[in-house]
């Protein structure tokens, strides 16, 4: 790898910069994944080596596709007074979200693809790249006080998705779902 000055080039998740409710050991796998990136890139650096992150928003997986099977299987292999304490409601909102989410904003994998043959093939790669429009929304929402993207994340108010759905909008009118 040195000799060749190569790449590496690893696959993380837009969750490596922002995490959400119910994600936390994932996020924290991607969280750990875009550490390594960053510190490896710095390492490999001096010897020519480029190291590069690929970050995916929701992309149509089977990841993003068993999430509701999933939800309700641990949630029905819960203690009883664990059911009891999240109760029925808090179920069917996440069941709610994890719809929307795989409906209306889940995207082509694809997109993934693409940016893959870009950072192996480009002769200028970039650092790191973010992919989906729900990626550059999780990404715009980094910016953001951790109050404001904790409202979103959580989505208060039902509007989860709001950024994600309308950056592409011409209008200024927030579109709540």
């Amino acid at each position: 790898m040195i000799q060749a000055r190569g790449r590496i080039i690893c696959v993380a998740s837009v969750a490596g910069y922002l995490a959400a409710p119910g994600w936390s050991p994932y996020a924290c796998s991607k969280f750990a994944t875009e550490a390594l990136v960053g510190s490896l890139r710095q390492e490999m650096k001096w010897r020519g080596v480029k190291v590069i992150g690929v970050e995916p928003g929701f992309m149509k997986t089977p990841l993003v596709a068993g999430a509701a099977a999933e939800c309700q299987r641990v949630f029905d292999a819960a203690p009883q007074d664990v059911q009891i304490a999240y109760g029925k409601p808090w179920l069917d909102a996440q069941l709610k979200k994890i719809d929307v989410a795989s409906t209306k904003m889940a995207e082509n994998p694809q997109l993934v693809v693409n940016a893959l043959i870009e950072a192996t093939l480009s002769k200028f790669p970039k650092d790191h790249y973010i992919v989906g429009m729900s990626g550059r929304a999780v990404q715009f929402m980094t910016l953001l006080p951790h109050w404001i993207s904790d409202h979103i994340a959580t989505g208060a108010a039902n509007c989860m998705v709001v950024i994600v759905i309308d950056v592409g909008c011409t209008t200024a009118q927030p579109a709540c779902i």
